[in-house]
């Protein structure tokens, strides 16, 4: 009348998996071989990124050495030379964008 135990239908169930302990080493190194695949990837990407951003010059020697090479025309010489001493990056503003716009005047003071 009572059954006591798990359902038969849970039992039947669990008595066909067997824990295969090959199949499990062989699951577990398929995992690792991906995830080591995804690491390489990644790490090449990072590799290659940092391969093609050269260092770009921020000394005025390094601007210099350009003009002497005849790779730098030494009137941008000069321009690159102003604006480093004034410590203020060029900023080429495009004249359709908002900040292109020249500052509203002020009222004149009375």
């Amino acid at each position: 009348m009572w059954n006591v135990g798990p359902p038969a239908v849970i039992a039947t169930l669990t008595a066909q998996f067997q824990f295969n302990l090959e199949w499990m080493l062989l699951a577990g190194a398929l995992v690792g071989l991906i995830l080591l695949g995804g690491f390489v990837i990644v790490r090449f990407k990072r590799w290659q990124a940092e391969q093609e951003s050269p260092t770009l010059p921020t000394r005025i020697e390094d601007y210099r050495a350009l003009m002497e090479q005849g790779l730098l025309d030494p009137r941008e010489f000069e321009r690159i030379r102003d604006q480093l001493e004034k410590g203020q990056p060029d900023k080429k503003v495009k004249p359709d964008s908002p900040s292109a716009a020249p500052p509203p005047a002020d009222p004149p003071v009375k």
